[in-house]
């Protein structure tokens, strides 16, 4: 069994679930193989502290994949073959680490998230494909308007609603594309990675 080592941030958790997932899902047909071998990859999770700690340390002998912001990805960013980019998600690598990257202002302008969404629900089935980021004006947003035009005591709390869907929708977006940039690697490019 090959073991990769997958180093993210706490709020990134969401993704090696998935990738978790899609590795112990039982997928092979007799005569294909999807994504990668089933049984033959072993997830370890690393801390951006642990990484740091075992990079310095030079023992680290397995493939690696980073998740988005990790400290030095920065460095692997512009000498990785690019696999993959579209909707703001990129990911490639060189040698045996990989990166998977976000830009979520990609997703930005309206149609560009609309086309992102439709394409995530033909290819990932779960919780986070059904939530949506609010786009424009909605009842809720105007309904709130309106009462904080009437009643001037109100405006701390529609305010500090606002800030707090704002937030929702970010870490929405951010994991609906981390979501999409697994599913892809699994299914079209980790195979060829993990035996490169």
């Amino acid at each position: 069994m090959q073991t990769l080592i997958v180093v993210y941030k706490n709020r990134d958790e969401m993704a090696i679930n998935q990738l978790r997932k899609l590795l112990e899902t039982d997928d092979d047909h007799e005569d294909r193989i999807v994504g990668v071998e089933d049984g033959s990859v072993e997830i370890v999770p690393w801390t951006e502290k642990v990484w740091i700690q075992n990079k310095e340390a030079g023992t680290i002998k397995s493939k690696v994949l980073l998740i988005d912001d990790i400290k030095g990805s920065d460095q692997l960013s512009p000498i990785m073959d690019i696999k993959y980019d579209k909707y703001g998600i990129i990911y490639g690598w060189a040698g045996s680490q990989a990166l998977l990257t976000i830009d979520e202002k990609a997703l930005k302008k309206k149609e560009n998230y609309e086309k992102f969404l439709a394409e995530l629900r033909t290819k990932v089935k779960n919780g986070v494909t059904k939530k949506e980021k609010k786009l424009g004006l909605n009842k809720r947003t105007v309904g709130k308007g309106l009462a904080t035009a009437f009643l001037p005591f109100v405006w701390p709390a529609f305010a500090a609603s606002l800030i707090k869907d704002g937030f929702d929708d970010g870490k929405i977006v951010r994991q609906q594309m981390l979501m999409l940039g697994m599913n892809e690697l699994y299914y079209n490019h980790l195979d060829q990675f993990l035996k490169g």
